[in-house]
């Protein structure tokens, strides 16, 4: 049995290929997955020590104001007898210590008791006082301890002793933490439920003599959670083993969801198995009995609902800590979301290169098939000495096509021998490569150009690392001014900046654009300059040049480096127009075309007609002074006041421009291109000029 060369060609392909694609697609499945599902129990693990951080942080200022308030009583600082004397230093406290609710220190002899309380960010006193066998119960705003309460009980029937954290600190006879309990509120707050710290103070001989305790609230936990991000949808959760043996959430980014009114209406916290949110009752039931370790903890998996959820469960970290548990739960979706796109991705680009593979397959195996079918029968006519000259095929695999020649060149010589007469065979082949283009398109833009002003002498002074370093901010004010209005800085030319507008996103008003950005560097470099004097820093100061017009913008490079910019005479006259602020003393220059776009959005005055150098045609140029909407003092006047001076000395009126120009610098001493129009208008009046002349500036210089 024999086979065609083309199928069995394909067959080999896919037999390989098949296979391959398989394994790889599967590899890389699982080798995906598995990264996602360590990803997901690195997210998890993460922020259970991010709560974990958060916890012991607000554990630990309750055990260190608990045992700085102990150690001040033991050694005598406070008079054992005078609890008052605490308040001062328990409102400092509270103070500074924004988690803390209250500071609290109780009686063993007779039950008396005084502390200072903050819930719901009010801050009072609690001072319960036993005088023979009677007990009275005074509340005080903090500002009017101890002299007015706002609140007397005489013939109280509270014992403090019986309090939990009290009852438990002196049963254990050394530190404690109570479970979660409802806090008593101060002059109407609301109560709030949270969390007692205790420690037993002794006298001289051992003996117990008081419990002092720290509270928190734990709405400040669940405050916390709430900002946790976990995932697209998942969150964290605090549970508490109690003292009887069962659980209860403390800290929910729901906190609404922790607690519920009892018959008498006192808010309870509610068992972990009555919880309204159902994921926390899956969760804490996955998690098994108790607490855990405070190790990598337990990863939970579930279903609520139709959706897969993954979780971790581990006890909170420190020795002497309550019996915490921390849960994090989220979606399974939030974790293998990628991994299902990669899959997706991954799937057609599989089946894509199979098909591609095949096509190739196809297509190279006719390239083999076809001329050696054709070949043979080439071959099969000359053994008949058929040697008719036909066309005989060509193919992309080499040897096919020296095969090909061969039996070509093969029925030349043939023919020839057969004639007895040379034959010359001639073949060519010829090779094209296409050239990659390079360009542009031509569009309108506003250029920006800014320098330096002295940049070289600044320089000379400075070493290379200062001069780095404070380049470096000077440009980093210029690069945000440009960005804030939307610009592109197209390149740094050591200490100059080339920036454009409308390129390569097309703008309305780029001219305006462009003003307005000049203008915020200006101002943010005005701010910058003291804190660089205090440094001892130049005063960097800046000139810029604006100018708006066609240009040829795009890729423009080598075969190896492209480079996105704007190059034509427009660019050109806008860096022109930025050396010119030396001849004139000023620091924005604009072109008559950029002032004609930002029309009366901007306070502009005319200041010369200049001929840059390189260019015979003289254009208009105008100074920036501000924005319409918030104008600079007295810029509107100046620039009405000069374009007059200007106008006289168009008009050859040069005296009249001097005079005009004295009493324009009364009103605006020292402006620089006054004082320079009044000096070229003496100096034509020493010197007339001639009769073609037009008032143009010819700029001798960049």
């Amino acid at each position: 049995m024999k086979f065609r060369f083309r199928t069995t060609q394909l067959t080999l392909f896919l037999a390989v290929l098949l296979p391959v694609v398989a394994a790889l697609g599967l590899a890389g499945y699982w080798a995906v997955r598995f990264t996602g599902e360590d990803l997901g129990h690195q997210l998890l693990l993460q922020t259970s020590f991010r709560v974990d951080e958060e916890i012991e942080r607000v554990l630990n200022e309750a055990v260190e104001e608990v045992r700085l308030t102990r150690a001040l009583i033991e050694s005598g600082t406070h008079a054992g007898g005078n609890a008052a004397a605490l308040v001062p230093f328990w409102s400092q406290v509270l103070g500074v210590r924004d988690e803390l609710t209250g500071l609290f220190l109780a009686r063993e002899a007779d039950g008396s008791c005084v502390g200072v309380s903050r819930l719901n960010n009010s801050l009072g006193v609690w001072q319960l006082d036993v005088e023979e066998g009677r007990q009275r119960l005074r509340e005080f705003e903090i500002k009017d301890f101890p002299q007015t309460p706002y609140q007397v009980q005489e013939n109280a029937s509270y014992d403090i002793r019986r309090r939990p954290w009290y009852a438990l600190t002196k049963s254990l006879d050394g530190p404690a933490w109570a479970d979660c309990y409802l806090f008593l509120g101060l002059k109407g707050n609301e109560s709030e439920m949270g969390v007692t710290y205790a420690e037993p103070i002794r006298d001289a001989e051992g003996q117990l003599t008081g419990v002092v305790s720290a509270d928190f609230s734990v709405r400040q936990l669940s405050g916390f959670l709430k900002t946790l991000r976990v995932g697209q949808s998942g969150y964290a959760f605090v549970v508490e083993l109690r003292d009887d043996g069962s659980r209860a959430v403390i800290a929910h980014p729901d906190h609404a969801k922790l607690t519920r009114l009892t018959p008498d209406g006192v808010p309870s916290l509610i068992p972990v198995e009555e919880s309204p949110d159902q994921l926390v009752v899956h969760a804490i039931r996955e998690a098994g009995p108790g607490v855990g370790s405070p190790g990598l903890g337990t990863s939970l998996r579930f279903e609520e609902n139709g959706v897969r959820h993954v979780g971790l469960a581990r006890r909170i970290k420190g020795a002497g800590f309550p019996p915490w548990q921390i849960v994090i739960v989220l979606p399974e979706k939030d974790v293998f979301a990628h991994v299902d796109e990669i899959t997706a991705i991954s799937a057609i680009l599989a089946v894509g290169s199979v098909a591609i593979v095949v096509l190739f397959g196809i297509y190279l195996s006719t390239q083999i098939a076809r001329p050696l079918e054709q070949l043979a029968a080439e071959t099969e006519a000359v053994g008949r000495f058929d040697l008719a000259e036909r066309p005989l095929p060509q193919s992309v695999v080499l040897e096919v096509d020296r095969l090909s020649n061969a039996t070509g060149d093969m029925k030349t010589s043939l023919r020839s021998f057969r004639k007895f007469v040379p034959a010359d065979v001639v073949r060519s082949l010829v090779a094209s490569r296409q050239e990659a283009a390079f360009g542009g398109e031509k569009r309108c833009v506003t250029t920006l150009f800014s320098d330096i002003v002295s940049f070289t002498s600044v320089a000379e002074g400075m070493s290379p690392e200062e001069l780095v370093g404070h380049l470096r901010e000077y440009l980093s004010v210029v690069s945000d001014g440009v960005a804030l209005e939307e610009g592109t800085v197209d390149k740094f030319i050591g200490d100059a900046v080339m920036a454009i507008w409308g390129a390569p996103v097309a703008m309305e008003n780029h001219a305006l654009a462009a003003c307005r950005a000049a203008l915020v560097v200006e101002a943010a470099l005005a701010e910058h300059r003291p804190e660089w004097q205090r440094r001892g820093l130049p005063e960097f100061r800046a000139r810029y040049g604006i100018n708006t017009g066609d240009v040829v913008v795009g890729n423009i490079g080598s075969d190896t480096r492209l480079s996105y910019t704007a190059i034509g005479d427009a660019v050109n006259l806008a860096s022109r127009l930025e050396g010119l602020n030396k001849e004139y003393g000023t620091t924005i220059l604009l072109s008559e075309s950029t002032r004609t776009m930002a029309g009366n959005h901007i306070i502009a005055r005319p200041l010369d007609w200049v001929s840059v150098k390189g260019k015979s045609v003289a254009t208009p140029i105008y100074e920036l002074l501000g924005l319409s909407n918030a104008p600079p003092h007295n810029a509107i006047e100046l620039a009405g006041e000069f374009e007059s001076v200007l106008d006289l000395y168009r008009a050859r009126k040069f005296a009249e421009a001097i005079q005009r120009g004295v009493e324009l610098l009364k009103r605006h001493p020292g402006d620089p291109p006054t004082l320079r129009l009044q000096s070229r208008c003496e100096e034509l009046l020493k010197h007339p000029p001639a009769a073609d002349w037009d008032g143009t500036f010819h700029a001798l210089t960049k």
